[in-house]
């Protein structure tokens, strides 16, 4: 254990990677607090009112795109975090990763 949280200690950042849009173009979210989108349907309300108040980077973002180029990449403040990423499916990574993360 207490490796893992050595580990922990050094991370600054978790880039989570997400292709679930359907979109004519590549994005990065450069906001300092993105929103949770809830887009899906027909489940109870609890879930549409969890949020994932993750901080957002913008400098990580400009790096991203800087290493993805010559692909274009947008910066793109006006999306956020897909519920995937969140509390339910985001935890659960942090957790394989850090496992002192609760």
């Amino acid at each position: 254990m207490a490796a893992h949280r050595r580990a922990d200690a050094g991370a600054k950042a978790i880039l989570s990677i997400s292709a679930h849009w359907f979109v004519p173009a590549t994005g990065v979210t450069i906001g300092t607090a993105p929103k949770t989108i809830h887009d899906f349907g027909g489940f109870p309300p609890e879930l549409y009112e969890v949020q994932y108040p993750a901080p957002g980077d913008p400098e990580l973002a400009r790096r991203v795109r800087k290493m993805l180029a010559p692909l274009p990449v947008a910066l793109d403040d006006s999306w956020g975090l897909d519920h995937g990423t969140g509390p339910c499916f985001g935890m659960s990574i942090r957790r394989l990763i850090f496992r002192s993360c609760s």
